[in-house]
């Protein structure tokens, strides 16, 4: 049925001479072009395919634009649901879920704002408790039993690794690396060899290359403990988003990941990031922004990842502090340390002001780019913060009093003086409830929960209650919920999916259980490549090949690694951001990936009926299509389930 379908519209479009056009029921102009954009080269793309696997994507692929485009029962209205009319849809609902349309719209879009996706299940509990009993039930985040997705972390032991750990793990690689590539070249057609892939021994020459066995390279690979920390980092991150019961607090996990962005390509920030998620973004998710910001400032992966691991007053070094730095350095690393230029300059002088976190902190994590601060503001609190670092031997903070600027020094017309480590922790104090701030993060706060460009009243009252509460960051999203904007029908569906959050909700929207078995390689080897191909290396390539993908994996195609937004200030709130060309083929792609079961350690456990009464569709029409994973896929890549 199908097949004639495809026919008879691109015959009918070839008369036409011009891209297939997108009869779909939308209010957004932005959603026709995209999708005619995608269709036309869709078209480009079927002449290009040749057979096989490729062939059987690309009928399929058709197969679910024709029925999208076919049966507008299945694009979704203005109101979130699915069917053939809106007031239609709004009956079966409302003869399921007994609710009153205007009941069941605040409640739908206040999980799919609050959650990661709003389910039938879901909707119905919240329908049977009332919607304040749930957003109280999900501030108080630590009474909700989560035992099921802790159980399914359990095998992923490198989350629990303590800091010394991680650090060593991540210098025997390096001193591994940098062995290896003495012992052969900088050549490219040699990174097998340094990545630990190939052999090489000091007698041979580049051109005598042993590779090694696949039990070797798997042996090694699974050894490698860092990178395998940050593939589990990644998937537990996914599995949380989808099965948590703590949805609001998984959702505030993800908000202040970004706000504190960490990429985990940078060296050594890489590892330290587990150490920093579990210790810093996790325990304060929902807990007080100042206790939050100065968690952030004493975490060893912030402290590196912003260079202030290099900010120090300038000045001499001697010879015991030089002998010593030789010795660790080989230690860690296996160079001398005048290689990496730790021994100071011509004069015997190390350090000097580094100004790369004093800025993000007054930029990006409180007061904002137009927070009223001026550069003599950025090198003051670069100065106070002077000496704060990490210590290599154990990867823990580490104040090195030597290291810091002992001058007075002036932030925001305040002068400090209480000297030593304590200079920072004042700059922590006047920043973290500053009005500026609270406006700062008010605003993300909004355009997080209610709009791209959320109404001003409302981002006025939610800094005045994040200044009254002093910074008591359930109070402050207490404000939001309770607002009238927050509920405002221009806002409902307004926000469109980053690729995290359309992968995640279509994953529970069809109560997909994600686990980390893999039943083609290794759990540890997968978790491992996964870790070493965020970075883009070999296994980017290896990964890349595979017909079988995981969701970790699938997001990195789709442009959203986890924990590796190059840039400090972390993937943008305004979601426009994802809107560009090229979403929708990646989204129907991975619609049917997900149904046909082709996603590593995801199964599917829903049918379309189960899907009735939430997303209703004219069975009669479809009737006569027998593949039922197509009209699942449908449902995921019908342009209104891009928006949340």
């Amino acid at each position: 049925m199908v097949n004639s379908q495809i026919n008879r519209h691109f015959q009918h479009e070839a008369i036409k001479g011009s891209p297939l056009n997108l009869n779909v029921v939308s209010t957004r102009k932005d959603d026709i072009d995209c999708y005619s954009i995608e269709i036309y080269y869709l078209q480009l793309f079927t002449w290009l395919k040749g057979i096989g696997y490729q062939m059987r994507r690309t009928i399929q692929l058709l197969s679910l634009l024709v029925i999208i485009l076919t049966f507008p029962q299945l694009v979704c209205s203005g109101t979130g649901k699915i069917g053939v009319d809106v007031k239609e849809a709004d009956d079966v609902v409302k003869a399921e879920t007994q609710l009153r349309d205007n009941d069941y719209d605040r409640i739908r879009h206040l999980l799919n704002r609050t959650t990661f996706g709003a389910t039938p299940s879901l909707i119905q509990q919240v329908s049977k408790t009332g919607i304040d009993v749930y957003i109280q039930e999900q501030l108080d985040y630590r009474n909700i039993v989560d035992e099921p997705v802790e159980e399914k972390l359990q095998a992923l032991d490198a989350l629990s690794l303590d800091s010394k750990t991680l650090v060593r793990a991540y210098h025997d690689r390096i001193k591994t690396f940098l062995n290896t590539q003495q012992m052969s070249s900088n050549m490219p057609e040699e990174a097998r060899i340094r990545y630990g892939l190939d052999r090489l021994t000091k007698n041979q020459k580049p051109s005598e290359i042993e590779p090694l066995t696949q039990k070797e390279q798997f042996s090694f690979l699974m050894s490698r403990i860092d990178y395998r920390a940050i593939g589990e980092l990644q998937n537990a991150k996914i599995i949380r988003a989808v099965h948590s019961e703590r949805q609001l607090y998984e959702v505030m996990v993800d908000f202040w990941s970004n706000h504190f962005n960490i990429d985990v390509n940078k060296a050594i920030a890489g590892p330290l990031k587990i150490v920093d998620d579990r210790e810093v973004i996790r325990i304060h998710a929902l807990g007080n922004f100042k206790d939050l910001i100065a968690a952030s400032a004493h975490s060893p992966a912030m402290l590196f990842y912003l260079d202030n691991n290099q900010n120090s007053v300038r000045r001499k070094i001697g010879w015991i502090e030089k002998r010593i730095r030789n010795l660790a350095i080989g230690f860690f690393v296996g160079v001398d340390a005048d290689a990496v230029n730790a021994n100071g300059d011509a004069e015997g002088m190390i350090g000097g002001l580094n100004e790369n976190y004093g800025r993000e902190l007054l930029e990006l994590h409180s007061l904002g780019v137009d927070g009223g601060y001026t550069q003599k503001d950025v090198i003051e609190v670069s100065r106070a913060f002077t000496g704060w670092s990490y210590s290599p031997f154990n990867g823990s903070f580490s104040f090195n009093k030597s290291n810091h600027d002992k001058g007075q020094k002036e932030v925001l017309g305040n002068t400090l003086n209480s000297g030593g480590i304590n200079d920072g922790q004042q700059v922590l104090n006047i920043i973290a409830l500053h009005p500026n701030t609270a406006r700062h993060l008010a605003y993300k706060l909004c355009q997080r929960f209610v709009s791209d460009r959320p109404a001003e009243d409302l981002v006025k009252d939610v800094a005045r209650t994040f200044v009254a509460s002093e910074g008591d960051i359930r109070e402050t999203l207490r404000t939001i919920f309770n607002s009238e904007a927050f509920y405002d029908p221009e806002n409902r569906a307004s926000k469109f999916k980053s690729p995290f959050e359309f992968v995640v909700s279509s994953l529970r929207l069809l109560n997909a259980d994600v686990h980390v078995e893999d039943q083609e390689v290794p759990r540890n080897l997968r978790m491992t490549l996964e870790g070493l191909g965020t970075a883009g290396n070999l296994a980017a390539e290896k990964l890349g090949k595979a017909r079988q993908k995981s969701v970790n994996w699938r997001l990195v195609e789709m442009g959203q690694p986890l924990f590796a937004y190059p840039a400090p200030t972390g993937y943008p709130e305004n979601s426009s951001y994802w809107q560009e060309p090229g979403f929708a083929m990646q989204r129907m792609n991975f619609a049917l990936a997900l149904t046909n079961g082709e996603v590593t350690g995801v199964h599917v456990k829903t049918s379309i009926k189960d899907l009735e009464a939430f997303v209703p569709v004219n069975y009669e029409a479809l009737a006569q299509e027998e593949d039922e994973s197509l009209l699942l896929a449908a449902t995921l890549a019908s342009p209104t389930f891009q928006y949340r």
